[in-house]
């Protein structure tokens, strides 16, 4: 809770866990409410899950009925796709401080795509890990660390 779209206790007094909606791109569990989850029952039962509401019931105020809702909702990166390995991230580091300088020094932007594409990234790929250090702090602490580092090692061979 404390984030948009949280809550600690839905509005039948249920407390929201942590469940997959999709897991390996299969469904893996349902929202629901105390009212939806028995129609479910079934279902439950083949996937070998109890009944339960998963706390997603929500009213705008205490005067209007409650409808089924998904607060506290994340989506988790792709473990193949999305989250860079240690060698990507250094790859990355030496292809960032290549694009800050040939930028700064308004170079060509096909010379910039050929600096990436030389520490074996794609552009698609470099800017899908900017977008990631941007949207996770671990991602970004890492970068920083290894950017650092490069720098460091720049500095002492020139």
């Amino acid at each position: 809770p404390g984030a948009l779209s949280t809550v600690g206790w839905d509005d039948e007094g249920v407390r929201p866990d942590r469940y997959l909606i999709v897991k390996d791109g299969i469904l893996n569990d349902l929202q629901t409410t105390r009212e939806q989850a028995p129609w479910l029952s079934d279902w439950y039962a083949s996937q070998g899950k109890g009944v339960r509401s998963h706390g997603n019931s929500y009213g705008q105020s205490w005067a209007v009925t409650q409808f089924q809702r998904m607060p506290n909702i994340n989506l988790l990166p792709h473990p193949d796709r999305d989250v860079p390995e240690e060698e990507e991230l250094h790859r990355f580091a030496k292809a960032w401080i290549k694009v800050q300088k040939m930028t700064s020094e308004s170079r060509p932007e096909e010379e910039v795509v050929d600096a990436i594409q030389s520490e074996n990234l794609s552009l698609a790929r470099y800017n899908r890990i900017v977008a990631l250090a941007e949207s996770y702090a671990s991602i970004k602490a890492k970068l920083t660390e290894f950017v650092i580092a490069e720098r460091t090692k720049l500095s002492e061979t020139s």
